[in-house]
């Protein structure tokens, strides 16, 4: 080998050395950008996946509610069914012990005079 021969191999080294650390650089930038591109990818995902649960869990509380509802009213109305007919049974009650106090007093009045 002669001077010049290994001065160009160095040279060719050097430069072989740079386009190295040039293409290993693009290939850093590149990995961090399909990184990034990666993790929003799967942000968004998780994102839409959490939605999905959120909508489904929506609606079961919302059927669940309704359901509730109808039962609460259900209820209610049994309750004043329930209130009228006892309301109805007092006032009859009522009526029936006017009655025999009415009776009795006239009874009363008769016997003493």
């Amino acid at each position: 080998l002669t001077k010049k021969s290994l001065r160009f191999a160095v040279r060719e080294l050097i430069r072989t050395k740079e386009e190295l650390a040039d293409s290993k650089q693009r290939l850093d930038e590149t990995q961090r950008k399909y990184r990034r591109r990666i993790d929003r990818l799967r942000e968004e995902g998780e994102s839409r996946h959490r939605q999905a649960l959120r909508q489904e869990k929506e609606a079961v509380e919302s059927v669940h509610l309704d359901r509730l509802q109808r039962i609460t009213e259900s209820m209610k109305q049994q309750h004043d069914v329930a209130m009228a007919e006892l309301s109805a049974d007092a006032d009859d009650r009522l009526r029936g012990a006017a009655e025999e106090a009415a009776a009795a007093a006239a009874t009363r009045e008769a016997f003493l005079q």
